[in-house]
């Protein structure tokens, strides 16, 4: 049958393809109808040329060829795959025909597919590097995923059991029990051991997953070796015999063992007497605290007030021996406007109204002259206090603790104490020893003081241990006192980190010195201190530090603030003020 032109013309205007042929130089000498709607010309495209409508570079490499060709190209906003067919005559290129598609829609598809591709590829990443094993049922229990840590844990690969029902693998003797089966028939989530076949048991979860529709459509099931758990029971088992035997030694390390931030407590004796301070913190009575000066006597009354029902109120101190005695009684009960000359025109509240509901500290109650301690034990027995030059009475609820670092009973003997106030005081003695009688707490203590320096000053200094042993053989006169500013100046006058024994005063090294020859030796100490320290301060601060380590040199050496007082020929007053400055 012969076709003539106008049916070609017919066909290929309804064909769905765009169709165009031009020669040589790219004008068109025929279009169709979906060429026309491709390329959304209004006209037809007969006698255009195809660069209006195709990048020049594109037609450039259909000129470089001559056969047939695939091309893909964006328009606009749609994505045109074209052929483009030479036509030959006599063997020379007269021109081309090519056909061409909307493929925007299938570039859509494509990219779409790509994408999932890739999530597919994440989540695959992400099964595969979890270090649990993950092993996903269908619905219906087929296995069809699993990852390496799977394989790995169980020694099953998957190639054997892909595509699987989880009934069959179990008849198989692959796994001991299904975890798949169990979550569909109970259709929830399951935990349960698992034996495979080669003995080994695993811990699986596995737990249904339902699509939008709450038809079930996986079954994904974690798993982990449990071997290390099994040893790590093992262990624990054999261990609880242990643990049953230190349980009563430890029992016996806490007794002989005490932890509190105000006290660093390893002697035997001493933790005993932290026992009873503990004990009578919770009780709201009078407690006596004695002791030579610098055993810490102000730091037990604090720890008593800490753990006391008081303990949310102030502890109040006072140093009955660093104040004259001519203002003593309106420092303990305070005095009403002009009361004296030179009284405030307020008046003023006395430590006993200051500690109302709270604790009073009377430290070196001893130094109390009579006349001031009968005044004292009328407070203590009627709870009232009246200021100076006032009528008021004002009634008061104070919890005393009084220490001193004589004997009073001695004292009461010679007519130096009043004996109802004695009595008054003692209701429950604790007696503090002496550091040269605690030799188990100077190591610990002068550690700690060697911390609180280096961080204060921000250093990093070590002590030999030739300086230890010279400190557990020395008598220690001053007690805590005497060790902490001793590590301090150490601390300070050492030129590198190394505290070794030729540092140490002469008096650490020898024995039984007498009075004279103490103060020989702080004379000497004094004349021998560096003035490298106070380098860089001005003159106020330089003379405060200079003061307050003369003042403690003093005392750790003479045993107590008014002995110091009395060498250095200033008040006691004036030694108490210089170290709180």
């Amino acid at each position: 049958m012969e076709i003539d032109n106008r049916v070609m013309q017919y066909v290929l205007n309804h064909s769905i393809n765009g169709i165009l042929i031009f020669n040589n130089n790219f004008n068109i000498a025929f279009s169709n109808k979906a060429a026309q709607k491709i390329f959304e010309y209004n006209e037809m495209l007969t006698g255009k040329c195809l660069s209006e409508f195709i990048p020049q570079d594109n037609l450039n490499k259909i000129r470089q060829n001559n056969t047939e060709r695939f091309y893909k190209i964006k328009l606009k906003t749609k994505v045109i795959a074209f052929d483009v067919i030479p036509i030959f005559e006599k063997n020379i290129i007269e021109g081309y025909a090519a056909v061409f598609q909307d493929v925007s829609k299938y570039e859509s598809i494509v990219e779409e597919m790509d994408k999932f591709k890739e999530l597919n590829r994440r989540l695959e990443a992400i099964i595969d590097s979890s270090y649990d094993g993950i092993y996903v049922t269908d619905g219906e229990a087929n296995t069809i995923l699993l990852n390496k840590a799977y394989e790995h844990i169980t020694g099953i690969r998957g190639k054997d059991i892909l595509g699987k029902n989880m009934m069959e693998l179990v008849k198989q003797g692959y796994f001991s029990q299904s975890g798949s089966l169990l979550a569909i028939e109970k259709d929830r989530q399951v935990t349960l051991r698992q034996r495979l076949v080669s003995g080994k048991e695993i811990l699986i979860t596995s737990t249904p997953v339902y699509n939008t529709n709450k038809k079930r459509e996986f079954i994904v099931t974690n798993v982990r070796d449990i071997s290390d758990l099994v040893k790590l029971q093992e262990k624990l088992s054999e261990t609880k015999a242990l643990n049953e035997k230190y349980k009563s030694e430890l029992e016996n390390i806490k007794e002989q063992t005490i932890e509190i931030p105000e006290l660093i407590v390893k002697d035997k004796n001493t933790i005993q007497t932290v026992r009873t301070a503990l004990k009578v913190a919770r009780v709201d009575t009078t407690v006596l605290l004695m002791g030579e000066t610098g055993v810490g006597k102000g730091q037990f009354a604090k720890l008593i007030h800490k753990n006391s029902t008081r303990l949310h109120n102030r502890l109040v101190e006072i140093n009955c021996g660093a104040i004259p005695r001519n203002l003593i009684e309106s420092e303990l009960f305070g005095y009403d406007r002009g009361a004296f000359t030179g009284a405030l025109q307020k008046g003023k509240m006395g430590v006993f109204e200051l500690a109302n509901n709270s604790t009073l500290f009377l430290d070196e109650i001893s130094e109390l002259d009579i006349d001031m301690q009968v005044k004292l034990l009328k407070v203590l027995e009627e709870k009232i206090v009246k200021r100076i030059g006032g009528e008021e009475s004002i009634p008061i609820n104070v919890r005393i603790i009084a220490a001193c670092n004589q004997d009073l009973k001695k004292m009461v003997e010679k007519g130096l104490f009043r004996e109802d106030l004695y009595y008054r005081l003692n209701i429950i003695p604790v007696v503090i020893p002496p550091l040269r009688e605690r030799r188990e707490d100077i190591i610990p203590l002068c550690l700690s003081f060697l911390d609180e320096f280096n961080s204060k000053y921000r250093m990093n200094k070590y002590i030999t241990v030739s300086v230890l042993d010279s400190f557990m053989e020395y008598s220690w006169p001053g007690n805590v006192r005497e060790l902490r500013n001793l590590i301090e100046r150490l601390v300070i006058m050492s030129q590198n980190d190394k505290i070794d024994k030729s540092l140490l005063p002469q008096y650490i090294l020898g024995k039984n010195h007498t009075e004279k020859e103490m103060e020989k030796e702080i004379k000497e100490e004094i004349q021998e201190n560096s003035i490298d320290e106070y380098v860089g301060m001005n003159l106020k601060d330089a003379t405060i530090r200079f003061q307050q380590k003369l003042i403690n040199q003093t005392i750790d050496r003479l045993g107590s603030q008014r002995k110091a007082a009395k060498y250095l020929e200033v008040d006691p007053s004036t030694v108490s003020r210089k170290l709180n400055e």
